[in-house]
């Protein structure tokens, strides 16, 4: 149960945000892991970027950061075509970040941390798992340098699509092992981001494309300025009575699992 609760808590960090850097940080990692494994790439290539396409996609990652106050709404969706249990889709998002509390759901689960205590809500098995507050840390999105770094050893092609009033930003590498594509869609009017794009080879088959898992996310809201009274609390869901955790009433019929011993 508590390796169970760990996986879902680190659901929390699932942000337009990281899904970008995340992904092509783990593609980084993976090369340096598996030194015999490389891309099919030439000996000896260079790659460079547009100075002013790669200082734009800096602004916009660097704009999705969760390590302050924040708070977004999101739909998310996965294909695959090798695992249809595994799809995702429209799957609503919210997250509300102050500090080192939060709120997060996920579809039919939610997640309360504040006041010291860590709550897990899921609907669908109308069960109420309650553990310690957890720390909420993100990775530092990065900066131009570290960007332009990582996709150059990667070999990483920068692209951009134009329309009238969005913009979209590509990294790509057919012949990537990992992650062979990624993409940030932003209103052009005000460097909004409003959609992340990763495609995945998959862990059996890297080398067919026809097997790849495509990720979606489509953010619908993002402020930096968020109403923490305008999302749930703790008290929505428990009550201490007499030193004895006890469920609300909205939720009595829910059972109670208390991991915080």
């Amino acid at each position: 149960m508590k390796r169970i609760y760990m996986m879902k808590f680190s659901m929390v960090l699932v942000s337009a945000g990281l899904l970008f850097c995340v992904g092509l940080a783990a593609a980084m990692k993976y090369n340096q892991q598996q030194g015999k494994i490389k891309p099919a790439v030439q000996q000896g290539r260079k790659d460079t970027y547009d100075a002013a396409l790669l200082a734009r996609l800096n602004r916009l990652v660097g704009s999705l950061d969760l390590n302050n106050t924040c708070a977004y709404r999101a739909v998310v969706s996965m294909t695959s075509p090798t695992d249809s249990m595994s799809a995702i889709r429209n799957v609503p998002v919210v997250f509300c970040r102050e500090g080192q509390r939060c709120y997060y759901r996920y579809g039919p689960e939610e997640m309360i941390n504040e006041g010291g205590f860590n709550v897990l809500i899921s609907h669908e098995q109308k069960k109420v798992i309650i553990d310690r507050q957890k720390p909420v840390n993100a990775p530092v999105t990065g900066n131009l340098q570290d960007f332009a770094k990582g996709m150059a050893s990667e070999h990483y092609a920068l692209q951009s699509e134009a329309g009238a009033e969005e913009e979209t930003i590509l990294l790509k590498n057919e012949k990537h092992l990992t992650c062979r594509e990624f993409a940030i869609t932003y209103r052009k009017a005000d460097e909004k981001v409003t959609r992340l794009f990763a495609r995945l080879p998959d862990s059996y088959d890297p080398l067919d494309k026809g097997k790849d898992r495509r990720v979606t996310m489509q953010i619908t809201a993002w402020t930096k300025s968020p109403d923490w009274e305008a999302y749930p609390h703790l008290d929505r869901v428990i009550r201490i009575a007499d030193g004895k955790i006890e469920l609300t009433k909205k939720y009595m019929d829910y059972e109670l699992i208390n991991i915080l011993k």
